[in-house]
């Protein structure tokens, strides 16, 4: 090919979708092709003369100028990644080649805008950081921290707000509002609709999770442990104890008269009894026992504390006091009369599943005999 022709394919450098670009030792643009408009939003007569820090995004002015130091010293440099501002003050963000001519004493660089592929990583990087923020959280303020931390390097000067309508920590009926402090271009703003979009379906995702998971240990009705966590507790109880030593017992609970309260005025009014005696159970114990709703009318509860005031006997009295006083329903007092049985570690048995077979027995016996265990009611409790 001759020389004319090799000269003439300069003539076709502009049609290039990359932008070729001779910069001197001082980081002034010397010459640029067509594509630099492309790349920058600058005609070449507005770049020529321009020095380049002038253009370079400030959190990425320090590693850009480090780059062209090893340039300048004649190590070529492939596919280096910084951001630039545009003449429109969007961001661009550009991927550079660049040598050292030394014969002509110019930086010879290529850069190509690969802002649209970053844009799609980072909505890939804000699903990633989302879906494990959210995974990991247990409470609002967990949530919002680990979600804020994630979103913070994807689209810096974003806030992130999650709040319940009534001020408490639950996961059920958050409120997400996320809000941005700067100018964002159209592509951050893209960005921005997509992670406010993407919190909120991963908000929801945790809250139905927590739902589910909140279903499979606690009764719906009364909100009180089921059997299966129950059995978690008292297993753990049991192995503390194996381990330290001491006594834990467990209460066994029947409620006397239940079913002809179904019968006589409904199940509508059978579920208001069960959640009044769920509410008047865990008022005759500590915050740290628990009080589990096996089925129907049948309660159960784990006492660990010691010392008299925390006497099983002492508890099953104030329980009968509290559980015997009238229900109202409608115009209606309902009564109910609460059947117990105890089973202590170690005194009755080792192990769980004896402890509960224990205590139920128990139940019945005092249920057979009319007994409550303390039956008919001590004075304290008229």
């Amino acid at each position: 090919m001759s020389k004319q022709k090799i000269a003439s394919l300069s003539h076709y450098i502009d049609l290039l979708l990359d932008a070729i670009c001779l910069v001197d030792a001082e980081g002034f643009f010397v010459d640029v092709s067509a594509g630099c408009e492309r790349v920058f939003g600058y005609t070449r007569d507005e770049l020529i003369g321009r020095n380049i820090r002038e253009l370079i995004h400030p959190d990425d002015l320090e590693p850009t100028m480090a780059t062209a130091d090893r340039v300048l010293k004649g190590q070529p440099v492939t596919f280096f990644e910084n951001r630039y501002i545009r003449k429109d003050g969007s961001v661009a963000h550009i991927m550079w080649s660049a040598r050292w001519a030394e014969q002509d004493k110019l930086r010879v660089a290529v850069a190509r805008n690969i802002s649209e592929r970053k844009h799609v990583e980072a909505k890939q990087h804000a699903m990633y950081s989302i879906s494990e923020a959210v995974h990991a959280a247990d409470n609002i303020e967990q949530l919002t921290a680990n979600i804020s931390h994630a979103v913070s390097s994807i689209l810096p000067g974003l806030k992130l707000s999650i709040t319940h309508q009534d001020g408490t920590a639950d996961l059920a009926d958050l409120t997400v509002n996320c809000t941005h402090n700067g100018r964002l271009d159209a592509a951050d703003q893209a960005l921005f609709e997509f992670i406010n979009t993407q919190v909120a379906i991963a908000v929801e995702r945790h809250q139905l999770l927590a739902k589910l998971k909140h279903l499979a240990l606690y009764d719906e009705l009364t909100g009180l442990p089921n059997r299966s966590l129950f059995n978690d507790r008292l297993d753990s109880a049991l192995k503390r104890k194996q381990r330290s030593g001491g006594s834990l017992t467990i209460l066994y609970i029947d409620l006397d008269g239940f079913k002809a309260i179904n019968d006589t005025w409904g199940h509508e009014a059978g579920d208001i009894v069960l959640k009044q005696v769920a509410i008047r159970l865990q008022d005759s114990v500590r915050s740290a026992d628990t009080v589990a709703r096996l089925a129907g009318d049948e309660f159960v509860i784990l006492l660990e504390g010691d010392g008299p005031a925390h006497s099983p006997w002492v508890v099953a009295e104030k329980i009968v006091c509290n559980v015997e006083q009238p229900i109202r329903v409608a115009e209606a007092e309902l009564r109910v009369l609460p059947s117990i049985g105890l089973a202590n570690f170690p005194t009755d048995a080792l192990d769980a599943t004896a402890l509960l077979r224990h205590a139920d027995h128990a139940m019945y016996k005092a249920k057979k005999t009319r007994n409550q265990y303390i039956y008919p009611p001590s004075p304290a409790c008229n």
